[in-house]
C-alpha cells in the first residue's frame, strides 16, 4: 500500500509516494513554467495547474509501476501564497491571484480594527507587514467586482486542487494562517479580523484537523488522475508544516526549505514564538502537533537573484530546469575561493526578506575588479544568500535563546550542494540534505499515512532518512574567512546603502 503527497506551486509540481511496508519514498516532479516565470510573472490558469497535477501523478505511477488502486489515500500541499476564486461547483473564475512579487510591499488596506502591528501579530501571526490572502481577496473585489459577486469560495492553490478532487473546501489551521484572518492561538477564524478586513466569512473554507479525511475522489477526478474512485483525500497542511514532517526533525532546530521562495523554519513554543519582533517580518503558523508554532522567515530574492545571474551570464541555461543549471555550473563554482576574491552581492533584487522586511532595498554588487569573472559574481550571490540566512538565524536565536545544532535542507534548491556547503561555512552550523528533496510532498504523504492509522510508517522512513542524508560540515578555515567577511563588510552593506535605496524608490 502507498500514500501519495502532492506539492503544488507555480514553478514546479511534485508528487511523492510513501511505501507503507518499507517507509521508502519515491518522487517525481515536472517544471510548470520556465524559471524565468518566477520573476516575469505571467497569468496562469488554475486548470493548467490541475493538468500538471494529472501529468505528474501519471508519471509517478508509470515510473514506479504502480496501479491506481495501490494508492490508499492522498493529500495536497503548497508553500506558495497564490489564490483561486471558485464558483459553487468549485470551478475557477479567474487566473491565479498573487498581487505582489515581494510579500513585504505595502498594501492599500487598513489594519483591521485599528490594531497596532504588535497586536495584529499576536492575533494572526503575521502582523501588518506581510501580504496575506485577505489582501489578495480585497484586490480581487476591487478590480473584478462582477466575478467577485459570483465567488463561492476563496482558496489557496492547494485547497483548490483538493476541492477539485472532492467537491469539498476545507483547510487546516496551519494553512489557514496564510489567509490573514486566523486567530493563531485559538486556531479558528477570527470574527474581529474578518470584520476588520470587510470580508464575507462564507468565502472562507472550513477549518478542520490536518488528519481529517475531507472527502473522496469523485469519479471524474479519479479518471483524470488514474486513481480509484472513492480514494480518501486527507486535509493535510501547509507546505512548511509538511516539510518539517519530512525532515524527521519535528523538534528540529531549523529547516531551510528552498523552492520558489526560500524559507527558514524554526519550531517554537508559544512563549518563545511571541518574543519574535513583528517589525522583522517573521510569520507564525500553528504547528500541526500540540500548541507549538512554526516561525517562518523568508528570502524571496533568493531564486530571482540566481535567475538574474543565469540569464545575464549563462543565457544558454536560462530555460533549462534548475537541477540541470546547478549540475552544469557547480564544478567551476567550487574553484572560486571563499568570499569570491572580494566580490560581495547584496541579493535584494526584488527587495529584502526577513529580518529587514524592506521592499525598497536593491540588489547591489560591490568590489568588482578587472580580474573578476562571472563565476565570482555567481558565487557571491550564493554567499549573499548564505549571509542573509545567517542574519535570520542570529535574530531568531537572540529573540528566543534557541541554538541551532543542524539545519535540514529540503526542496529542489537543495540540489545545489555547493550552496549548502557555503551555507554551512557561513553559518558555522552543519547542513543536511536527504535523498528525497521534495519535502512538502513527502510530508503530505506522511500526513496521509497518519490519517489512515499507519503511524509506524514514519518511523521506518526516519530510519532510512537518518542513514542516507548527506551532511555538510563547516570547514574551519573557510568559516573563519566568512566570519571576517560577514562581520567586517557584509553587515554594513544594507545599513550604509539603506538611505540610497529609499531615494531610488
Amino acid at each position: 500500500m502507498y500514500f501519495l503527497g502532492i506539492d503544488v506551486n507555480t514553478y514546479r509540481v511534485e508528487a511523492a509516494v510513501l511505501d507503507s511496508k518499507s517507509g521508502k519514498v519515491q518522487s517525481v516532479s515536472e517544471a510548470f513554467i520556465p524559471l524565468s516565470g518566477r520573476v516575469k510573472q505571467k497569468q496562469i490558469q488554475p486548470r493548467h495547474v490541475w493538468e500538471k497535477v494529472r501529468e505528474v501523478t501519471g508519471k509517478l505511477l508509470r515510473e514506479h509501476r504502480l496501479r491506481g488502486d495501490d494508492i490508499v489515500a492522498l493529500s495536497v500541499t503548497s508553500t506558495q501564497d497564490v489564490w483561486v476564486p471558485v464558483g459553487s461547483k468549485m470551478e475557477p473564475l479567474y487566473p491565479l491571484v498573487n498581487i505582489q512579487l515581494n510579500p513585504f510591499e505595502p498594501q492599500d488596506v487598513q489594519t483591521p480594527g485599528g490594531l497596532t502591528s504588535e497586536e495584529l501579530f499576536k492575533k494572526n501571526g503575521r502582523g501588518d507587514l506581510i501580504l496575506n490572502g485577505a489582501h489578495n481577496l480585497i484586490w480581487f473585489q476591487r478590480n473584478e467586482p462582477d466575478l467577485f459577486q459570483r465567488t463561492y469560495k476563496w482558496l489557496n492553490i492547494a485547497d483548490f486542487i483538493k476541492a477539485r478532487m472532492t467537491g469539498e473546501a476545507v483547510v487546516d489551521a496551519a494553512a489557514a494562517s496564510r489567509y490573514g484572518v486566523l486567530d493563531v492561538k485559538r486556531r479558528s477564524w477570527s470574527p474581529e479580523l474578518i470584520s476588520g478586513y470587510g470580508i464575507n466569512s462564507e468565502l472562507l473554507p472550513e477549518i478542520v484537523s490536518p488528519s481529517e479525511i475531507q472527502g473522496r475522489l469523485t469519479r471524474r477526478a479519479a479518471m483524470e488522475l488514474g486513481l480509484k474512485e472513492g480514494t480518501p483525500v486527507v486535509t493535510g497542511s501547509s507546505g512548511p508544516a509538511c516539510a518539517v514532517l519530512a525532515c524527521c526533525l519535528e523538534r528540529c532546530s531549523c529547516l531551510n526549505l528552498i523552492s520558489e521562495n526560500e524559507l527558514i523554519l524554526t519550531r517554537l513554543s508559544e512563549e518563545e514564538a511571541f518574543k519574535v519582533n513583528p517589525a522583522d517580518g517573521y510569520t507564525l503558523e500553528p504547528h500541526i502537533s500540540g500548541s507549538d508554532y512554526l516561525c517562518i522567515g523568508m528570502l524571496p530574492f533568493s531564486i530571482p537573484a540566481i535567475l538574474w545571474v543565469v540569464e545575464n551570464f549563462f543565457p544558454h541555461l536560462a530555460e533549462r530546469p534548475l537541477p540541470e543549471i546547478y549540475a552544469s555550473l557547480q564544478v567551476k563554482l567550487e574553484l572560486v575561493p571563499p568570499t569570491s576574491n572580494g566580490v560581495y552581492f547584496l541579493p535584494h533584487i526584488i527587495g529584502s526578506g526577513t529580518p529587514k522586511a524592506d521592499y525598497k532595498s536593491r540588489g547591489t554588487i560591490i568590489g568588482l575588479r578587472p580580474e573578476h569573472s562571472k563565476w565570482h559574481v555567481f558565487r557571491a550571490v550564493l554567499e549573499g544568500v548564505a549571509y542573509e540566512l545567517r542574519q535570520n538565524m542570529q535574530v531568531i536565536a537572540k529573540a528566543t535563546g534557541r541554538e541551532f545544532a543542524e539545519v535540514a535542507a529540503f526542496g529542489w534548491g537543495a540540489e545545489n550542494r555547493v550552496a549548502l556547503q557555503i551555507k554551512a561555512d557561513v553559518t558555522g552550523v552543519p547542513f543536511s540534505a536527504g535523498s528525497v528533496l521534495g519535502g512538502p510532498a513527502c510530508g503530505a504523504a506522511h500526513l496521509t499515512a497518519r490519517a489512515m492509522g499507519y503511524t509506524e510508517t514514519r518511523d521506518l522512513y526516519c530510519s532510512v532518512y537518518s542513514r542516507t542524508r548527506a551532511l555538510f560540515h563547516p570547514d574551519k578555515q573557510r568559516q573563519n574567512q566568512y566570519n571576517l567577511a560577514y562581520t567586517r563588510i557584509y553587515t554594513d552593506l544594507y545599513r550604509v546603502l539603506q538611505s540610497t535605496f529609499a531615494k531610488l524608490a
